[in-house]
């Protein structure tokens, strides 16, 4: 309900009540893992006042195409980005690190790397086995 009331979605808080109570769980292979990356950085510019991607484009030193693609689930960001992101939210990269960290785990399993400026979400979800048949290869991030 309160996330209703902000304009936002329980999923996008999720991660920052836990990070709040210190409670952690640990997604359920890549594409959880993905999904609870963007999330975060989701709950991030909410709890932020719900910045323009502009503005946060601006705040992060990053181009607002490259945050709308990684806010919108298309790519997921590399580490200096998502470096950078978190800090134009005003959160430090470190209380993302273990989410990221995750992901990359479930990445180096596959054999993939996010190279330098991000991964497209759509090659990433073709090439791991657990892709979503119902959405045409991709799962919704």
């Amino acid at each position: 309900m309160l996330a209703t009331i902000f304009g936002g979605r329980p999923e996008e808080l999720r991660w920052l009540w836990e990070e709040q109570g210190a409670v952690h769980n640990v997604p359920q292979g890549p594409h959880a893992a993905a999904r609870r990356l963007r999330h975060a950085f989701l709950g991030l510019q909410l709890a932020a006042g719900s910045s323009t991607t502009q503005d946060l484009a601006k705040a992060a030193g990053v181009p607002a195409r490259l945050v709308a693609r990684v806010l919108r689930g298309d790519i997921i960001p590399d580490w200096a980005t998502t470096t950078r992101i978190s800090e134009g939210l005003g959160e430090a990269p470190a209380a993302l690190q273990p989410l990221w960290k995750d992901l990359e785990h479930h990445l180096v399993t596959h054999s993939l790397e996010i190279p330098e400026g991000g991964l497209a979400y759509s090659r990433f979800s073709s090439l791991l086995p657990e892709a979503s048949q119902a959405n045409g290869g991709r799962e919704a991030l």
